[in-house]
C-alpha cells in the first residue's frame, strides 16, 4: 500500500511541475498587441519593434524619404547611427498620446530608463521622460520625419 501512495504522489507532483512549466512558457511569450499599421502610434510601435529586433533595414522603412531638414535619407546614413554591439540598457516605452492635424502627427511616448547604480552612488536608478515622434503622410502612408536621439542609444 505505501508504495502505491508513493508511485500516486510522484505522479502527482510530475504532472504538478509538468504544467508549471506549460504555464511559464505560455507567459514568456505573451505579445504585445499590435496597434492599426495605419495609424501614427503604429507606425512608431512598429518601429520601435523593429529597432528592438535589430532589424534596422525594417526600420528604416518607417521613415520619411527625406529627414527633417529636406536631405534625403540612406539606409546607409541611418545604420551608421546605430552603435552595434554596444550595451543595451533596460528600458521601457510606453506610448502616451497621439495628435493628428492633416497630413501632420505626433505621437509621445513615456520612456523609463533602468540603470543600476543611477547617475551617481546615491542616484535614482529609474528615470522617466516623454519624447515625441514626428509623422507625415507620404503616399497615403504614415512614416516618421523626426525621432528622439535615444533610439539610437537604446536600441
Amino acid at each position: 500500500m505505501q508504495r502505491w501512495a508513493w508511485l500516486i504522489a510522484s505522479l502527482v507532483i510530475g504532472v504538478l511541475l509538468l504544467c508549471a512549466v506549460i504555464v511559464a512558457v505560455v507567459l514568456s511569450r505573451r505579445q504585445v498587441a499590435l496597434l492599426p499599421a495605419d495609424t501614427p502610434s503604429g507606425v512608431v510601435q512598429r518601429f520601435l519593434q523593429a529597432a528592438e529586433a535589430q532589424d534596422y533595414r525594417q526600420a528604416f522603412g518607417y521613415l520619411t524619404t527625406t529627414d527633417g531638414g529636406g536631405k534625403t535619407r540612406t539606409y546607409e546614413s541611418f545604420r551608421d547611427l546605430y552603435p552595434g554591439s554596444g550595451e543595451r540598457r533596460s528600458i521601457q516605452v510606453v506610448l502616451d498620446g497621439e495628435t493628428v492635424d492633416g497630413d501632420r502627427a505626433d505621437v509621445f511616448v513615456r520612456i523609463t530608463r533602468y540603470e543600476a547604480g543611477g547617475p551617481s552612488p546615491f542616484g535614482n536608478p529609474v528615470s522617466q521622460q516623454r519624447e515625441r515622434f514626428r509623422l507625415q503622410r507620404e503616399q497615403s502612408e504614415w512614416r516618421i520625419l523626426e525621432y528622439p536621439y535615444w533610439v539610437m542609444m537604446y536600441y
